[in-house]
């Protein structure tokens, strides 16, 4: 079972990893899919969509949940009962944050050449003067940070160099501070990074 990180954190925050290498027929047997889930499964045509479905499932069963109790909005975002859930996955990564207390957003992302070519997409101005954009692994942070916190806090038509902001990296306590500015609207955020097997792991919260 190839479960990587499974820890609570700020007392309030759980986050499970998963590694992706087993066969989908290996998947199948260790959770049980809600009629629901069994016909939407039958409408993907990705395997590996196949095998992130039944992945995220395996790890909220590990949190003490059943399938029945992740739905989805209009917005297509993950909804747990009780609690606040984001989901991610890379190529080889499954990844979940479950909060009772808060909204929280967590986002997985591998470190790869093409961010250096999108990077004027999402770093603003006042961030390349921050920090040091040449560097993978902090444009990789900024890049993850931002999809969390756009998890967290989605509204229509948020601009990642517009609406989100980083304001501080602290690489000695793997933090990071920043904000979600939308029209009137503006909140602190606050994140946690690691860096592991070329991927970034980021999850946030507000202040």
């Amino acid at each position: 079972m190839p479960l990587v990180a499974h820890s609570k954190v700020e007392n309030s925050k759980e986050i499970l990893i998963w590694r992706m290498d087993e066969m989908l027929d290996e998947l199948e047997p260790m959770v049980e899919l809600s009629p629901f889930s069994k016909k939407r499964i039958k409408s993907f045509k990705s395997y590996k969509r196949k095998v992130e479905f039944f992945t995220a499932r395996i790890l909220i069963s590990l949190a003490g949940y059943k399938d029945e109790d992740l739905t989805y909005n209009e917005a297509g975002a993950p909804v747990l009962k009780d609690s606040f859930i984001s989901i991610s996955h890379s190529d080889s990564y499954l990844g979940i944050i479950i909060s009772k207390t808060e909204e929280v957003g967590i986002d997985l992302e591998r470190q790869r050449n093409q961010l250096y070519r999108i990077r004027k997409r999402f770093i603003g101005e006042k961030e390349e003067e921050l920090f040091d954009i040449e560097s993978l692994d902090v444009i990789t942070i900024i890049w993850a940070c931002k999809e969390a916190m756009f998890k967290m806090c989605y509204r229509e038509g948020i601009d990642f160099r517009e609406n989100l902001f980083i304001e501080k990296i602290d690489f000695s306590n793997n933090t990071i501070e920043g904000k979600f500015k939308y029209d009137d609207q503006e909140r602190k955020m606050k994140a946690n990074f690691h860096i592991f097997e070329n991927h970034a792991l980021v999850y946030t919260s507000y202040f």
